[in-house]
């Protein structure tokens, strides 16, 4: 037999084993014991809850639960308990019994809510009764003065004591001694004075309140506290335990006839790989052949990555240069290739600093970068004069069109700074926060930028506002990508909070050794994207435009900047 219809014939018997062996699994785990045991205890919850409501009920009927939230969230979490029931009853399995055992369970629970609100209203007006009775008699008998010890005195006393024994025993006895101590104390009130009167009435109002509410409260009580939702949880609980026993017994046959049919997989098993042997008695050395290939293949997709970071680093200047300033840069992708983008550009009348971040990083990223420092550098040779808002107008519509060209789902934050010959410096674009460290004051300043991301639409006409600033001597500009700003550490990121906690120190220092100081400060931090800084000193001071007319350094000719380009 060829090794061809080997591999048929195999694979179609394993195909068949693991398919039957899945069945017969499935077929014993019908029977799941977790599942079980979960909806047991749901069910033992809500008989658990039920005694304890039923509890909580008659201590509020007498006077030992003060307040109703007790009461209130004992309810809420039986009907959380109910809900837990119908999922963990279900999970295992239901039949039509089951079904129709967890509607009347629901119903229950439903007469045992709306008994309990009527108890808790009715009981509320009974316990403020019972409450002010005995307040009012002894207000009364103080109003009698010398005749309390008379027979109204002794009537009112008698009342109270009547009504307090029928709020407890509430039989047909004590209430018609109630209703009788009510009715004599009622019958001596026109012998009584107005003002005494008032305080008579009060006793009989909360008297006959005693009489017509203890009554219905003691039926709402006998309606909140019944045995019905515990009889419906034993009906429902019989029926799912008889239905998981049929399950388990069945899933039990299954396990039997899985231990039989593994052993005789393991048989098959063993005859195959025997035969398997045979097949691949040449595998080894075909797979070593292969992943030697693998290898020089590795090795050779890893010089052209390598060669990319080459091109990449030799694109961006390793040692920019100012006039008039010092200046360090560094830039640390994430990965070989990175997206990060910084250039200086000088052109006959203007210097330029440019920062920008593509989104991501790897080949793709690095990529659109070298497109954005070759279409930048282009733009500047042909019109040395534009400004900052109008080259990024241009950048965008070339840097758009080669990336849908590249099916690549990319954008890019750049900011573009012109240093003109008057001292001033024009910028415009969307990045990161401009950080300048005044030597003067020894303020540090964070001046946000604005407009579009280049890469997302065609035309960015109008998206840009070029803005001025002014470096005086000593003052320091530092430029970053996020990759400085959202490094980690223990949850937090370094953040802007953490490069003016660097910059704090910049005074009298280098432009490398600030660099450095945001380095040290960076120790311990995870940078999980390109980390690119640009720190720039200005060494001597200069007017902020040639308009005002004072004198420049013979090095930069004085430009205005033009708002029509």
């Amino acid at each position: 037999m060829s090794s061809a219809r080997w591999f048929t014939l195999i694979g179609g018997l394993f195909a068949l084993a693991f398919g039957v062996s899945a069945l017969l699994y499935l077929r014993s785990r019908s029977a799941d014991f977790d599942s079980h045991t979960r909806a047991v205890a749901a069910i033992g919850n809500v008989r658990h809850l039920d005694r304890l409501l039923s509890e909580q009920v008659l201590a509020a009927r007498f006077g030992l639960l003060n307040q109703y939230d007790p009461l209130t969230a004992t309810e809420q979490e039986l009907a959380e308990a109910e809900r837990a029931v119908h999922a963990r009853v279900g999970a295992v399995g239901t039949t039509p019994e089951i079904e129709t055992a967890l509607a009347e369970l629901d119903h229950a629970l439903a007469e045992r809510r709306s008994a309990l609100e009527h108890f808790k209203a009715e009981n509320s007006v009974l316990k403020n009764s019972l409450r002010y009775l005995p307040t009012a008699g002894e207000e009364l008998t103080n109003e009698l003065g010398p005749n309390a010890n008379g027979p109204l005195g002794r009537d009112v006393n008698a009342l109270v004591r009547a009504a307090l024994v029928y709020n407890l025993i509430g039989d047909q006895s004590t209430r018609a001694a109630h209703l009788a101590a009510v009715t004599r104390v009622a019958a001596e009130r026109s012998a009584l004075p107005k003002d005494v009167g008032a305080d008579l009435e009060l006793l009989l109002a909360h008297a006959r309140v005693i009489g017509e509410r203890q009554p219905s409260v003691d039926g709402w009580l006998r309606r909140a506290a019944n045995e019905e939702v515990s009889d419906r949880l034993g009906v429902l609980e019989r029926l799912y335990q008889g239905r998981f026993s049929e399950s388990a017994t069945t899933a039990n046959e299954y396990r039997k006839v899985l231990y039989a049919w593994s052993l005789f997989l393991v048989l098959a098993v063993a005859l195959a790989g025997i035969q398997l042997r045979k097949l691949y008695a040449g595998l080894e050395q075909r797979v070593a052949e292969r992943t030697a290939e693998l290898g020089r293949a590795l090795d050779a997709l890893w010089g052209e990555m390598k060669l990319a970071r080459r091109i990449q680093e030799a694109l961006v200047p390793n040692e920019p240069v100012l006039a008039g300033c010092d200046v360090a840069a560094s830039m640390k992708p994430a990965e070989q290739v990175g997206g990060d983008y910084y250039d200086v550009v000088h052109t006959k009348t203007h210097e330029w600093i440019l920062i920008g971040d593509v989104s991501g990083h790897g080949v793709p990223a690095g990529l659109v970068m070298m497109m954005c420092q070759t279409a930048v550098r282009t733009a500047l040779q042909r019109d040395p004069e534009l400004m900052p808002d109008r080259l990024l107008v241009l950048v965008n519509a070339v840097l758009t069109q080669n990336i849908r060209q590249l099916g690549e789902d990319k954008y890019m934050t750049i900011t573009a700074l012109r240093r003109d010959a008057g001292g001033g410096i024009w910028f415009a674009g969307a990045h990161q926060d401009i950080f300048i460290c005044r030597a003067e004051s020894d303020e540090i300043e964070a001046i946000e930028t604005a407009g579009l991301w280049l890469g997302l639409r065609d035309d960015a006409e109008g998206a840009f506002v070029p803005r001025e600033l002014k470096l005086n001597a000593g003052d320091l500009l530092v430029l970053h990508t996020d990759g400085v700003t959202e490094a980690m550490r223990d949850g937090a990121m370094f953040d802007t909070s953490g490069m003016r906690r660097a910059l704090a120190r910049a005074k009298g220092k280098t432009a490398r050794q600030v660099l450095d100081d945001v380095h040290r400060a960076l120790d311990g931090f995870e940078l999980n994207d390109d980390a690119t800084l640009l720190v720039i000193r200005q060494l001597e001071s200069m007017p902020l435009s040639a308009k005002s007319g004072e004198t420049q350094p013979a090095s930069l000719r004085p430009v205005s900047p033009d708002p029509a380009t």
